[in-house]
């Protein structure tokens, strides 16, 4: 029993921080996750030490970082990609890959581990996505390009934690034919599962929508993507991979499948950022090693902070082809320069796997708190102005 109340006095601790950082995150303008990891530093064994990085606190922490990726994975707008085309889905692509290029090809000039490189190139639609529905910009061209370019940056970025996870693991031997074989079987298995699932959604259409439907008491939706989410991150595991992977396939292939998924992205939402991935934020900063973070920490923080812009705008010139201003290019890469969630995730593997030392994670937590805070500010910085500029050339015509 006594080590039943330390575990509740932990657990209340977690969701006191998840319940009081975002509301003043909103009164602050700043993102949640970035205040939940200082929340977590503060509470943490290096500062009041009321929690400590225990079994029950650990399991919350890697059950938010699945449900985190799965949600990653379901938020790829398949239908924007569609709509596009192939013409501008593959100038979206030159982009994401002209990111990574210049991203990798920086990281080793500063003589920095690959890991840091994937780190420096990472691209995510979570934080913009907020940013743009609080900025009303969800819906407009620029929205819709940061959209499409992030969808496929985070799947790309996955792809390389990926790659990167089996070649540090593994090196060039047998064994890592036999990881690829069994990420092979996987993709194969998850190639039936999406037959499978579009033949079922095709016969039987009343019980897919019934999956949408906004009000369904018994959440037959909400439990069947937590019972795929599961299985294919168990798959993952005994595949040999991080169970994240799997969690991230299982979303994306619930995104592909299902047209009308909004809804049912809210309901997993709530499940998700109302009591998990919060938990993942704060336990970031319980195992944030204060004394890690030193002047070099923080100069080559301050080094990454400006390559990762640089490395989405010189690409994002690309877009201009697209009939887009130069401005809404600085505005397109201020968000896609906030990939706050990957950055910590890739921290927190490429420690796992001994490749980034306590410095080097360090580093990569103040660099996406940076990012999550500096670059969103700079976005609406930016809109304000266009705004301000669009209303006093219009009173002057009048």
């Amino acid at each position: 029993m006594h080590g039943a109340h330390h575990d509740l006095v932990a657990l209340l601790v977690l969701v006191a921080g998840s319940l009081l950082m975002p509301l003043l995150s909103g009164r602050l303008r700043l993102p949640s996750a970035a205040l939940l990891i200082g929340y977590g530093v503060a509470v943490g064994p290096h500062a009041l030490g009321w929690i400590h990085d225990a079994q029950v606190v650990g399991f919350l922490s890697e059950l938010g970082f699945i449900i985190l990726m799965f949600l990653a994975g379901l938020e790829i707008d398949f239908n924007a990609v569609r709509q596009r085309g192939k013409r501008a889905l593959a100038l979206m692509l030159s982009v994401c890959i002209a990111v990574f290029g210049l991203a990798f090809s920086l990281s080793h000039a500063l003589g920095l581990h690959p890991m840091m490189g994937l780190a420096l190139a990472a691209m995510s639609v979570g934080l913009p996505l907020a940013v743009l529905k609080e900025t009303g910009k969800l819906r407009s061209p620029l929205g819709q390009v940061v959209m499409l370019v992030g969808s496929l940056g985070e799947l790309v970025t996955v792809i390389g934690m990926t790659g990167l996870y089996f070649f540090f693991q593994h090196g060039v031997s047998l064994q890592l034919l036999m990881a690829c074989g069994k990420l092979l079987g996987m993709l194969i298995l998850l190639g039936l599962s999406l037959r499978i699932l579009m033949a079922l959604a095709w016969w039987f259409p009343d019980r897919f929508s019934r999956a949408v439907a906004e009000h369904d008491a018994s959440e037959i939706g909400v439990r069947s993507a937590m019972v795929l989410m599961v299985a294919f991150s168990l798959l993952a595991a005994l595949a040999g991979l991080e169970a994240i992977v799997g969690a991230f396939v299982a979303g994306a292939l619930i995104a592909f499948v299902l047209r009308g998924k909004e809804v049912l992205e809210e309901k997993l939402s709530v499940v998700g950022h109302g009591f998990l991935i919060p938990i993942f934020f704060v336990v970031v900063g319980v195992r944030f090693e204060t004394h890690a973070v030193s002047g070099p920490t923080l100069l080559l923080a301050g080094e990454l902070l400006l390559a990762t812009f640089v490395t989405r705008l010189l690409p994002s010139a690309l877009l201009l082809s697209q009939g887009l201003r130069p401005r809404q290019i600085l505005s397109i890469a201020s968000l896609l320069s906030a990939p706050l969630t990957l950055v910590v995730a890739i921290a927190t593997l490429g420690h796992e796997l001994g490749v980034i030392d306590k410095q080097g994670r360090a580093t990569l937590i103040v660099l996406a708190v940076l990012c999550g805070v500096l670059f969103p500010v700079l976005f609406r910085l930016l809109e304000t102005c266009r705004r301000d500029t669009t209303a006093h050339q219009g009173s002057k015509r009048v």
